[in-house]
């Protein structure tokens, strides 16, 4: 016949209802520190793009999210005081014509395109765009009728970041850190001094260590 065993032991190693029975005092532990605490938020802007008196369109949108190039209040006004460093995760790039118009509209003699392009440049060192070429020349880059585009959907474009380097909060972006690049555009031909397309940016940038 099998031996029984004893039910006081058995509900002792248990942590049953004996005096005391497993309870043991909790071990005092530290946090361990990594690297990898981290925050992602998607920041979100619009801006009008107009041409200028000779019916030219050019310029850039950045990623960066400093007051000096992007200017997103919410990364100036709230996380800049919260975290100590960022870098981009992804951007799109939304662009839609301010009005659906087309060539015999605006009483265009021809239907001027843009060139619309990424770039993943430190700002301070772009140059000044007098031509669809310099645009096209990054990848990617599209041509778009912008003046006849009736589509309702405009054009998107969008790209992600290959691990960056993280930036301080206050520091604008370079070449290898923080949210460098952004969109480039260039067109001529159109009318004088409107606005021709709206650019609605997102950025999702990814925020670490406290300030």
């Amino acid at each position: 016949m099998p031996k029984r065993r004893n039910s006081k032991a058995r509900t002792r190693r248990r942590g049953g209802s004996g005096s005391g029975g497993g309870w043991k005092q909790p071990r005092a532990s530290l946090s361990r520190f990594t690297n990898m605490q981290s925050h992602v938020f998607r920041l979100s802007q619009q801006q009008g793009v107009a041409s200028d008196g000779s019916g030219n369109v050019a310029g850039y949108s950045y990623n960066d999210p400093t007051s000096t190039l992007g200017n997103f209040t919410e990364h100036i006004n709230y996380l800049a005081n919260l975290f100590t460093e960022y870098r981009a995760v992804r951007s799109v790039w939304h662009l839609v014509p301010q009005l659906p118009f087309n060539a015999s509209d605006v009483k265009l003699t021809d239907n001027p395109v843009l060139a619309v392009g990424l770039f993943t440049r430190n700002p301070s060192s772009l140059p000044t765009l007098t031509s669809l070429n310099q645009v096209l020349d990054n990848q990617p880059s599209k041509l778009w009728a912008v003046c006849s585009d009736t589509s309702g959907r405009g054009l998107t474009m969008s790209g992600r970041f290959n691990n960056v380097l993280y930036q301080l909060v206050t520091t604008t972006s370079t070449d290898y850190a923080g949210a460098p690049g952004g969109l480039a555009y260039y067109g001529s031909g159109f009318p004088a001094s409107i606005t021709i397309f709206t650019i609605h940016i997102q950025v999702w940038l990814q925020y670490r260590a406290r300030s």
